[in-house]
């Protein structure tokens, strides 16, 4: 199934997202992997996938199931935490996975 090119609406300004692909030398593991980002303040994204996302997760405020997300290779906490957001980004829902 083809993902339109203007997804969902940024969680914070409120814009139309744009379709984006990650690089294909993503250092974690994400090559190719489609994102929705806002252009107009830059400040918002969320994968255009379901990848980390399953009916058992624990559900955000959305009340839809949330995304288990790993931190990158450059993440100011450490590399390969595990966190959970909004599926979507619309709620920003967002906690470390305990």
């Amino acid at each position: 199934m083809p993902l339109p090119e203007h997804g969902l609406v940024c969680g914070g300004c409120g814009q139309p997202s744009t379709l984006k692909r990650t690089t294909d030398n993503n250092p974690n593991g994400n090559i190719q992997r489609p994102y929705y980002k806002c252009t107009p303040c830059d400040s918002w994204f969320t994968w255009a996938d379901v990848v980390g996302v399953d009916e058992g997760n624990a559900p955000c405020y959305c009340n839809t199931p949330s995304r288990v997300n790993v931190t990158g290779v450059n993440a100011r906490s450490g590399p390969g935490r595990r966190y959970r957001s909004c599926a979507t980004g619309r709620c920003g829902y967002w906690s470390w996975d305990s």
